[in-house]
């Protein structure tokens, strides 16, 4: 008799064997490919699960997902390939390994480009996926291959273990449940509630050093800046204030607290306790609270800002799903993801629909622990070649919506209830910068800013553009006074206007935001302004005072009573107050304590004697037109002798034209910020280029700005801002310019370059 061809189909038992190791083999690649990078980074950065308002059930939730929920399905299919043909489902099962260990080799190829340099994305792909390949053949055909997954599969269960049980998320899992009554509140403090309590409006801005608001006296820039100048001026400024942290995880939570930093971020609604809304919870009505990135108010207090579950998962599962990719991806295609740097979460796959929210900074923990080694030389800027106009609910909540939201949430209390703590927390003036200070934002989407010093003319470029968000910031102030004033609110009401930290412009080789010995100075001195209800008269302390200081200074004003056991710092109405003579600052990363001198001179300060020099004081048109920019901006191009195009060797192209074409003056948006791309014509190469640029619209120079170089030998981008005047409704003409020296005696003229 003759056999049959057809293979015999395996024993049931050994059908089921094998399918069962296969699946584990499956769930052990994804703990290594997805879950414990996941788990490495959330669970030394607690500022995710607050920005997302997760509880410990939804980390639980989130841990069951990244170990379990996202595997499964991949075995499933698996087991349906199965029952089309045996082939078809080892195919699959190829696929899938394949597609996790390229998943496991691209970090750890994308870490040798900063050692081998200039590596092309691609190629990196390729020997990630080359590297899978290899092993994907060899699971397949040595059965050592296969027993080395089978010994490593507890990991499934390790992994998550170690994220719940030793992360920092543990505290978030177990904590206990917050009592219904706050503790800590004027009520239980064992006296009677103050009558005749006033309302409380408090604004915490985000990396505003002291310097950005003073003239070269240290006095208030009161053209530029009206509305601090105001408050200044009617109320008293604290003008050697320090910051305790610097970065908004350790400064916010020491400002609403009056508790020094821990060894640890205290910053979710089940710690800190004794902070400004469990002390004022219960005379005051919190309707108004927005404090996303710490969420020191409890829950049975501030309700209404918790998202339901479903939605607290769904958002985190997407902003975790942008951070995985920012982890494995190739730092060239990284670019084009959205961006992480400047929040913890709320990532967006649609910039022109999504909130233009935070980060927080550079130093957002998010960003630094899926950036490079820190050995490599930081990038310089990319700029998007896109420009997009955001829809109306993108419009609502951005930065400056979001703050105007607030303040329209602030209203009166009727005769006989609770005064109203209205309180924010706003990130502003704090990067992505886009906004001019009238309040129009030039650019909505990524922004890759510059986070350290490698040439003159970044520091140039940042510090305008954070310094026109100031001013955009001051305006908002000013919309909130004026808010208070139409409402009859502003005389009665108690003002806090404070900076979390700040940040440095300081000169070459620092760093914007990262904490060192030599460019503290503008880190650690930031603002602070106190309206007592009906106080009129301004004054200006020059005691230093600290951050920690302000809620017993809250509380001392409005006769509520403390329990100054449990707080750090003291009134600082106090004439017991303690003279201050050094500061403990946590570094930005929490990593580091460092302890400085509180007799800092704000008028000696680098960024400031930067800020003097390249924008002066005064009108906000100094910001374009002092130092390097000043022979050229303002003049017509009828009253210049230009050199025609037709002997230029580069020709230029604008990214995203179409954006002067119809310009709308009565449009939140302005192209303020003028972008594009020099090319050479003539192959010379990039040595040759022109040294500065000058940007025209409508016939009259309105910026200069030197080069700014990418990779390509061939090619540069630019990027100069311009005055809104610039523009006029419809069409609009730009032209640029190469500035070139033109005679024997360094007589500078202009080049045309010719538009692609």
């Amino acid at each position: 008799m003759e056999r049959s061809s057809t293979p015999s189909p395996l024993p049931p038992s050994l059908t089921l064997k094998t399918r069962s190791i296969e699946g584990l083999h499956i769930l052990t690649l994804f703990a290594f490919a997805v879950a414990q990078p996941l788990y490495s980074l959330l669970g030394s950065q607690t500022g995710f699960f607050t920005a997302n308002q997760m509880d410990g059930v939804d980390v639980l939730l989130i841990t069951l997902t990244l170990s379990l929920g996202l595997a499964l399905p991949l075995i499933f299919i698996r087991e349906l390939a199965g029952l089309i043909h045996k082939q078809v489902r080892t195919g699959l099962l190829a696929g899938i390994i394949v597609i996790l260990l390229t998943a496991i080799f691209l970090p750890l190829v994308n870490s040798l480009n900063p050692v081998i340099g200039g590596v092309p994305a691609g190629l990196l792909l390729a020997i990630a996926l080359l590297l899978a390949g290899i092993s994907t053949f060899l699971y397949l055909q040595k059965a050592t291959a296969r027993s080395l997954l089978t010994f490593l599969s507890p990991v499934v269960v390790i992994f998550p273990l170690l994220f719940i049980c030793f992360s920092d998320a543990t505290a978030l899992i177990f904590e206990a449940p917050i009592s219904k009554t706050p503790e800590n509140t004027a009520a239980t403090a064992g006296l009677s509630t103050p009558q005749n309590l006033p309302p409380i409006v408090m604004v915490v801005l985000d990396e505003l050093p002291l310097a950005s608001l003073v003239d070269a006296h240290g006095e208030i820039d009161a053209t530029r800046f009206p509305n601090f100048a105001r408050l200044a001026h009617e109320g008293t400024w604290y003008k050697n204030t320090y910051t305790v942290g610097a970065s908004t995880l350790w400064a916010v939570p020491a400002i609403v607290s009056g508790q020094s930093p821990s060894d640890e971020e205290k910053h979710s609604n089940g710690e800190l306790t004794h902070n400004l809304f469990t002390l004022f919870g219960t005379t005051h009505q919190l309707k108004n609270i927005s404090e996303k990135h710490t969420a020191l108010c409890p829950e049975t207090l501030c309700k209404a800002r918790k998202k339901k579950r479903f939605k607290r998962l769904k958002s985190s599962v997407s902003d975790l799903a942008v951070v995985y990719l920012h982890i494995i991806t190739p730092p060239k295609w990284a670019k084009h993801l959205p961006d992480v740097s400047n929040n913890w979460g709320d990532f967006s796959w649609n910039s022109s629909k999504a909130p233009e929210v935070p980060q927080i900074h550079q130093t957002n923990p998010v960003q630094a622990n899926i950036s490079a080694p820190k050995t490599q030389t930081p990038k310089r800027m990319s700029i998007d070649p896109k420009t997009t106009r955001p829809g109306k609910k993108a419009v609502a909540n951005h930065k400056r919506g979001l703050f105007q939201k607030f303040i329209r949430r602030i209203q009166p209390h009727r005769p006989g209830e609770k005064p109203t703590l209205n309180f924010m927390h706003i990130l502003m003036p704090h990067v992505p910068y886009n906004y001019t200070p009238s309040g129009k934002h030039y650019r909505i989407g990524p922004y890759r800013y510059f986070t350290k010093w490698e040439h003159e003319q970044d520091i140039f470029f940042d510090y305008q553009r954070h310094l026109l968000q100031v001013g955009a910031t001051d305006a908002l102030l000013g919309d909130m006074i004026q808010r208070l004033e139409t409402l009859g609110l502003y005389n009665d009401t108690l003002i806090i206007v404070v900076a979390d930290h700040g940040a440095n412009w300081s000169g070459i080789g620092e760093e914007r935001r990262k904490l060192t010995s030599t460019n503290y100075a503008d880190l650690i001195q930031v603002p602070l302004f106190i309206k007592a209800p009906h106080q009129t008269q301004g004054q200006t302390v020059k005691k230093p005072v600290r951050l920690l200081d302000i809620l017993p200074t809250i509380a001392d004003i409005t006769r509520i009573p403390l329990d100054t056991a449990s707080f750090d710092g003291h009134s600082m109405l106090r004439d017991d107050y303690p003279e201050i003579t050094s500061v403990e600052v946590v570094d930005n990363q929490g990593e580091k304590r460092y302890t400085f001198a509180t007799n800092l001179d704000i008028t000696q300060s680098p960024s400031l004697k930067n800020k003097l020099a390249w924008f002066g004081t005064g009108d906000w048109g100094n910001v374009f037109s002092s130092g390097k920019n000043k022979p050229w901006v303002g003049q017509s191009l009828q009253n210049l002798t230009i050199i025609p195009p037709k002997e230029s060797p580069w020709a230029f192209q604008l990214h995203s034209p179409d954006a002067y074409e119809a310009v709308e003056l009565d449009d939140d948006f302005i192209p303020a910020l003028i972008e594009g791309e020099v090319v050479s014509i003539t192959g010379k190469s990039k040595s040759s280029f022109p040294k500065r640029l000058a940007i025209s619209v409508n016939g009259v120079i309105q910026c200069t700005m030197p080069r700014i170089i990418t990779s390509d030998g061939n090619r540069f981008l630019f990027g100069g801002l311009v005055p809104e005047s610039s523009f006029k409704a419809g069409q609009n003409s730009i032209q640029i310019f190469s500035i070139e020296t033109g005679s024997a005696n360094g007589d500078e003229i202009l080049r045309e370059i010719r538009s692609l």
